[in-house]
């Protein structure tokens, strides 16, 4: 499945604002995960970024597959 458009809850765009992680950002991991798994019912999408020595984690789940 491709996503073209994710809606966000207002912590995400908060956590999104904090670490400095862009909309383009969530679709790819949605698109292209590094690691996709199920978690309770859900499916998690994980992927790592390069930022310098730091890496990111962000996870994401899809509210509608279940």
């Amino acid at each position: 499945m491709r996503y073209e458009r994710l809606r966000y809850t207002r912590h995400a765009w908060q956590r999104m604002r904090e670490r400095d992680v862009s909309e383009a950002d969530i679709l790819r991991v949605m698109n292209e995960p590094d690691l996709s798994y199920p978690s309770y019912g859900k499916r998690v999408a994980e992927d790592a970024f390069e930022g310098g020595t730091d890496a990111r984690i962000i996870s994401a789940i899809d509210l509608e597959e279940g």
